[in-house]
């Protein structure tokens, strides 16, 4: 019997979280597969068709495919305050980004909370959707004083944030 692989199995295949997932379903029109039970289950040759129809190129599709994690970037999450908006930026270099924006930014700011991280793609990722309905443009959100407290206090994502600590 060939393998099947869950919702969740491929959503890791593909380095997405599983709602990121089956938006790209929707988005690309995908195929469903369903086991007996009516629950999602995808073999290797869903996989490979995934891929075909989204042009997503995985390097060896013989080896177990959803053990295969793509690495995240080590890095820094930051949130700079700037009048009313924060920015929640990532960045590699903290003291050359804290440069870069002083000079591009027409008020003074003030950087008021930074994560070490070996994943700052998807810290930033996960602190921006945290905070979509708070966005005002881009990276920048007009945030309540209480989040601002949580984000100085490393409380926002208590129990998520192991994944993503260096």
């Amino acid at each position: 019997m060939e393998r099947e692989f869950t919702l969740r199995e491929v959503a890791e295949i593909f380095n997405v979280s599983v709602k990121e997932y089956k938006q790209m379903e929707t988005e690309y029109s995908l195929p469903v597969p369903r086991n007996n039970f009516g629950a999602r289950s995808y073999t290797i040759k869903d996989i490979k068709i995934i891929c075909i129809l989204t042009e997503i190129k995985l390097k060896d599709t013989k080896l177990p495919m959803w053990r295969k994690k793509k690495r995240g970037r080590k890095g820094f999450v930051y949130f700079i305050q700037a009048d009313k908006f924060i920015k929640i930026g990532k960045t590699a270099d903290l003291k050359k980004r804290m440069q870069d924006l002083g000079i591009q930014l027409p008020w003074p700011m003030k950087l008021i909370h930074h994560i070490v991280t070996d994943d700052m793609d998807g810290l930033e990722r996960a602190f921006h959707e945290k905070y979509k309905e708070f966005r005002t443009n881009g990276e920048w959100f007009i945030l309540a004083e209480k989040d601002i407290n949580e984000i100085k206090a490393d409380k926002v994502f208590e129990e998520q944030l192991e994944i993503y600590w260096a």
